[in-house]
């Protein structure tokens, strides 16, 4: 066992078995300062022995044996008469050494108590998962400096029943507080908490914003461009939902081309009978599609059923030969709206499926001229922009620029600022990571243990 971290220790004797090492050791001090009244005291009142478990040694499990004194207290005034040695590598009442505890926190920091406990075990440290809890519950939380740029956002405690609010501190990139709710009044308390901040990121949520606006007036509130983005995308999927079908089909048939000029009189009376016999196979469809039967119409036109069937052949010869199909799926429509940038793939579409759908082209104008102020770093172009494209009559994109008119401030400054969110929605999929990895039963103070606490 290395002593190098243990003061005024001398080791007596080392009992060496098959998966541990036992160490008996003692103190060489010769007296001891009450922790009371800070007395040096050199009387001994007694001796005994102090089992403890230390950081195994070559994966084998070390304990220690220390044979501890009690000391008289010779200040008349102190209340504590008899005090026990205290050392600088052992807390009080403490059955494993600091450096022991600390190696168990950073493992119990990183996984689950019982998963933390069956690996300890073939590291060579002998606990319990109840024990690695208790001492998960005793951690403190870090204490931190005033913030002055933080990022808010919320998450769930419990999916659909309750949720939370996570703050970070945009400058040391670590979670500061988790607040039991997403509701304005808690966030206003906790924010009239700290008045030093000066700029909040968030996502679109008016609350938020209210509650920013109201606890922190002078704060500089920036949207975050993901969400913007996605509530735009949103926006033109569900215009495309209530107006476009989710597979459109059309079937188009070609007018027949005008015959070459006739020269010889065999080619005349090859064409008049083919015209006859084509004539006469449009009248069999005729009759065909108000409802007669095969037999009705070889009897009208006194043709043979053998000839009556040719023509219906021929006739629906013709009409496979002349006829295109387009098929253009709703969602491949949406994704050419988003990813393209420049008009050329409309060209590309059935000249008829402009026509039924003029809102291709017109959802076609907003995207990319959206995301190419966002992309641009620049506020100029979002008042025009709005102004323009605030008469369309599509429900769902005129509630996303009532929302931009509503938070134009946050958006403005998330075009130009390069501060984001995206920090806290790191944080927040480590909290459902923590989450998953404690099967959701852990409570809510031990569950802002594990985010807050650093594990370095």
């Amino acid at each position: 066992m290395p002593f190098s971290s243990f003061t005024n220790i001398e080791c007596l004797r080392v009992i060496k078995e098959d998966q541990s090492y036992m160490y008996l050791v003692k103190s060489k001090s010769s007296s001891c300062i009450c922790p009371s009244c800070h007395t040096l005291s050199h009387r001994i009142h007694s001796r005994y022995v102090r089992s403890l478990q230390d950081v195994p040694a070559h994966g084998k499990s070390t304990y220690v044996q220390i044979q501890t004194r009690k000391f008289f207290c010779d200040k008349c005034s102190c209340p504590q008469a008899i005090f026990t040695e205290r050392f600088t590598w052992l807390g009080t009442y403490q059955r494993k050494t600091k450096r022991l505890q600390e190696m168990l926190k950073s493992i119990v920091l990183s996984t689950s108590c019982k998963v933390a406990s069956r690996l300890s075990k073939h590291l060579g440290i002998v606990t319990g998962h109840h024990t690695l809890l208790r001492l998960l519950h005793r951690l403190k939380l870090p204490s931190y400096e005033p913030p002055v740029h933080i990022g808010i956002d919320d998450f769930a405690f419990k999916k659909r029943c309750r949720y939370g609010t996570i703050i970070i501190n945009q400058e040391t990139r670590r979670p500061m507080a988790i607040l039991n709710g997403r509701d304005k009044e808690t966030v206003v308390k906790w924010l009239e908490q700290h008045p030093t901040i000066q700029m909040v990121t968030r996502d679109g949520s008016s609350t938020y914003a209210k509650a920013i606006s109201q606890a922190l007036p002078h704060a500089y509130q920036i949207t975050d461009r993901w969400h913007i983005l996605k509530a735009l995308f949103t926006a033109i999927k569900q215009t495309l939902q209530q107006s476009f079908p989710s597979t459109w089909r059309k079937t188009e048939y070609k007018n027949h081309t005008s015959e070459p000029l006739i020269i010889r009189k065999t080619d005349i009376q090859r064409n008049l009978y083919a015209e006859k016999v084509w004539q006469r196979s449009l009248e069999v469809k005729e009759w065909k599609v108000k409802g007669k039967s095969i037999s009705w119409i070889s009897r009208y036109m006194d043709i043979s059923r053998s000839t009556l069937n040719e023509a219906v052949s021929r006739i629906r010869h013709e009409y496979r030969a002349s006829a295109t199909t387009h098929a253009i799926s709703r969602d491949s429509l949406l994704w050419k709206i988003w990813s393209e940038k420049n008009s050329d793939w409309l060209k590309s579409l059935p000249s008829v499926c402009l026509k039924e759908f003029p809102l291709i082209s017109q959802l076609f104008e907003v995207t990319p001229s959206f995301k190419d102020i966002v992309r641009k770093r620049s506020t100029q172009g979002i008042p025009e922009w709005i102004e323009t494209y605030k008469t369309y009559s599509f429900p769902a994109l005129n509630t996303f620029i009532s929302y931009i008119e509503k938070d134009l401030q946050g958006v403005m400054a998330a075009c130009v600022d390069p501060l984001s969110n995206g920090l806290s929605e790191g944080h927040i999929h480590r909290v459902k990571m923590l989450k998953r990895m404690m099967y959701g039963r852990a409570s809510d103070e031990l569950l802002k243990k594990r985010v807050l606490i650093p594990l370095l």
